[in-house]
Formats: C-alpha cells, sequence, structure tokens
C-alpha cells in the first residue's frame, strides 16, 4: 500500500523539489531526523517567507538567485545539528496556490554560509 500524503489547506505552499540534490537531501534527512523535518514541513508550507530566528533570507551574493529570467529571494530553514534547507518561493496568483522550491537539502551548514 501507497504512503498517504498530508493535504495541504487552500492558504497553504506547495512544497516542491526545484533540483535532485535536494529530492535526495529531503529523504537523507527526513530518515535521520523525522521530527525536524516534519516541523521543517509545517513551517515552509505555511510561512516560509517568515523571517523568524534562525530561519530567513540569505545574506550577501547568496540572498538571491535567477530562475527562468526572473530574480529570486533566496531563502534558509536551519535544522538541528547544522542541516539546512534552501529555498526560493513562487507566491500564489489568482486561484494558483504559492510554491515553495527546494534548491538544496544538506544534512550539514554550507561551506558557503560559514
Amino acid at each position: 500500500a501507497g504512503l498517504v500524503g498530508r493535504p495541504l489547506k487552500r492558504a497553504e505552499y506547495q512544497v516542491v523539489f526545484a533540483t535532485r540534490e535536494a529530492e535526495k537531501g529531503w529523504r537523507d534527512l527526513c530518515a535521520t531526523t523525522v521530527n525536524a523535518m516534519a516541523d521543517a514541513w509545517d513551517y515552509l508550507t505555511k510561512t516560509p517567507d517568515a523571517s523568524r530566528l534562525p530561519h530567513g533570507q540569505l545574506k550577501g551574493r547568496l540572498a538571491t538567485l535567477m530562475r527562468d529570467g526572473r530574480t529570486h529571494v533566496r531563502w534558509q530553514y536551519e535544522l538541528p545539528g547544522g542541516a539546512r534547507i534552501w529555498y526560493w518561493i513562487e507566491p500564489p496568483t489568482g486561484k494558483d496556490r504559492g510554491r515553495v522550491l527546494l534548491e538544496r537539502v544538506t544534512p550539514h551548514h554550507p561551506n558557503e554560509t560559514k
């Protein structure tokens, strides 16, 4: 039997893998830190643009990224033990819900932000 995913409320964001690296990292972290990843899921689907420490926008040259000719703000969610989730947000438009696109999910603190 297949796993049933949690349905999203209308005001919640969809979480989407933007890279294979993010997909693999998400699977790996879910296998080792399931409670922290469940908390991350709640944050990403409900308030991905909230700057509540230790989460928030990345700084300096990492603050933005270009995708499909558009500039996006790059966000970071920090998990216990140094794991990080980097993502950008596509806001809701009309009837379409917003999306959180996972760019990078790593089990450690990325060298770029040390």
